[in-house]
């Protein structure tokens, strides 16, 4: 009987799932079986609604923190002023807008858009008169805001994290202002050239090869790096709006604009909504900004932006609120390197208490790199502690950065097992529920649930050694093996060729050429672009060579420094075919680049 039922129900989904006209219907039926975000899991909250709220909202009243840099003077015409909306820039807003979430509103991004011919021209006037009045529509301002638990069970409410449904209406005014001041601050390069959060062509994937690569090119060097990842307690809703004010006048922003910022922050109306339903009384923000808004993240950036010159002696690295310093030197000095850390995570500390931020150093770790003798010397040796917020900080064995897991030589043991985990952990849902699935979904589930996990860090992957390597390709081949229906005992390299997917050393290979080709063609970001040339820019080593061959450093003498990614993916890249090469400026150049390694 229970086989019987279960087949009805296998049907029946399946059926679903196979008269879905879009994409999004499907993966909400895929939802329904249990294979979804962990942010749709229900869990028990440690305390009632009503305090969340109180506490998502945080301390009312004026903090007194001020802006104590002198603003700059700028002439009225270069400041920044918000110009006039039209009817494209709203087309292209819901074109790009992701979305269906409802705010109080309750309007879908798609219910706007089918009837978008109709109201254009009065979210035109409406969005036009908001920007130059500098006054944000207040009831767009309200928000419904979800707590996302960071870990399950959640124990306290330092385990939450508050996500604000907006209005639709507000995220397409948002997008059409948001556009403006990116493009302001981007052509006056205002932003950190190391801030690799929310900016176009930059990642995390971008900022781990920046760090990693530097370690190994310390490593070539003979260098110890001391490397630091600085925890902000809820950075984003301890935004003081008055003094992200200050800064944006003092980089150029008009009184008209700043005046539409402020409104914008100020006084947000919210309601928390829990997992099963219950409803907190409404509460007002006076500070921070709030996530999963469109402008949140940028305006964050803008307030973070001076974080990096506390720092005279380390080099660093920001991604949102991710902050992380490094400092190199000698591995017979490693006292000294202690203390110009010291003196800098001082400097960081004086900086977050003035701009009203906290710092929670029980999160921050700290780790050493360097090669295996330098840091089995290191760990045998009594060295003065790393100190921050008057806590010491014990040197770890591995640290996670912007999810991935970094261990003293790089040899990236503890990544492989964690991604190894999360991997077979999706198949584990998957195969719950295999026979709900027609064949057509399996391959959309894989791709978009298992092969990220594998994917990511692509350009940092070089030399992994082969033990590692065939743990990870095991991974690839069980969730191939899940697709094609094959089992443990059949070969799988057919089921490779008939649903084309690139073995995972292919694979890799094709995404670092694909991030290098981006850079090349971008220039951005700037702190990668730098390291990439080609021949035919030396005239003195240019004859006979391609002009399309990166240069490459004459002596290499670690296998580290050779498998960082500005040197494997240049050998990559320079073992190319010409005609490729010649090809990756354009839109054609991924498709072409794949084809060559499905057909090699």
């Amino acid at each position: 009987m229970r086989t019987a039922t279960r087949r009805a129900r296998a049907a029946f989904f399946r059926g679903r799932i196979a008269s879905c006209n879009d994409s999004s219907t499907a993966w909400r039926i895929v939802g329904e079986l249990g294979i979804g975000s962990r942010a749709r899991d229900s869990f028990a909250l440690p305390i009632d609604v009503d305090t969340l709220n109180e506490h998502f909202v945080g301390v009312a009243g004026d903090s007194g923190l001020r802006d104590s840099r002198q603003t700059a003077r700028i002439a009225p015409e270069d400041r920044f002023y918000f110009s006039c909306v039209t009817e494209l820039d709203v087309l292209e807003a819901v074109r790009r807008g992701r979305s269906n979430a409802r705010g109080v509103d309750d309007i879908s991004l798609r219910q706007l858009a089918v009837c978008l011919h109709r109201i254009l021209p009065v979210l035109c006037d409406i969005f036009n008169a908001s920007l130059q009045s500098g006054v944000f529509p207040s009831l767009w301002k309200s928000a419904l805001v979800r707590p996302l638990a960071k870990r399950k069970p959640p124990l306290d409410v330092g385990h939450l994290r508050p996500i604000s449904l907006l209005c639709a209406a507000s995220k397409l005014l948002e997008y059409v202002a948001l556009k403006q001041m990116k493009a302001f601050i981007s052509e006056r390069g205002i932003l950190d050239d190391h801030q690799s959060g929310f900016r176009e062509h930059h990642s995390t994937h971008t900022a781990l090869i920046d760090m990693v690569d530097g370690v190994r090119a310390a490593v070539e060097d003979k260098d110890v790096v001391l490397m630091v990842t600085i925890d902000f307690s809820r950075a984003f809703d301890l935004v003081d709006i008055d003094l992200l004010i200050d800064r944006l006048r003092s980089y150029g922003f008009s009184d008209q604009a700043c005046s539409w910022i402020q409104s914008f922050l100020s006084h947000r109306p919210q309601i928390v909504l829990g997992p099963q339903g219950e409803r907190s009384s409404q509460l007002h923000r006076v500070r921070g900004v709030p996530q999963r808004s469109l402008s949140g993240p940028f305006l964050f950036s803008m307030f973070i932006n001076d974080l990096p010159s506390a720092c005279l002696h380390s080099k660093h690295h920001l991604y949102a609120d991710d902050f992380t310093i490094v400092c190199r030197g000698p591995a017979n000095q490693p006292e000294v390197i202690i203390g110009k850390m010291n003196d800098d995570l001082a400097r960081v500390s004086r900086w977050a208490e003035e701009n009203g931020l906290t710092i929670n150093a029980k999160k921050t770790q700290t780790i050493w790199f360097g090669s295996r003798p330098h840091v089995r010397r290191i760990r045998a040796a009594a060295l003065p502690p790393v100190r921050l917020c008057g806590e010491s900080l014990a040197p770890c064995d591995d640290v996670k950065i912007l999810g991935c897991v970094l261990d003293e030589t790089l040899t990236w043991r503890e990544h492989t097992n964690f991604t190894a985990a999360k991997c077979f952990a999706a198949l584990a849902r998957m195969r719950r529920v295999g026979d709900f699935l027609p064949r057509h979904t399996r391959p959309m589930l894989v791709k978009s649930l298992v092969f990220p996990h594998l994917d990511y860090g692509a350009g940092l992957m070089a030399g992994l050694s082969d033990e590692l390597s065939t743990r990870l390709q095991r991974c690839q081949n069980a969730a191939v093996r899940f697709v094609a229906g094959v089992s443990r005992f059949e070969y799988i390299t057919p089921s490779y060729v008939e649903l084309r997917i690139l073995k995972l050393e292919r694979r890799r290979g094709l995404l670092s050429l694909g991030l290098l080709a981006s850079v090349l063609r971008h220039g951005v970001p700037a702190y990668l672009a730098v390291r990439f040339t080609f021949r035919s820019d030396n005239a003195a080593r240019s004859s006979r060579r391609s002009d399309l061959d990166l240069s490459l450093f004459d002596v290499i003498r670690t296998c580290c420094f050779e498998h960082s990614f500005y040197i494997h993916a240049a050998q990559l890249w320079n073992a190319l075919p010409q005609g490729l090469r010649l090809l990756y400026r354009g839109s054609c150049f991924g498709r072409a680049l794949r084809e060559l390694f499905l057909s090699a």
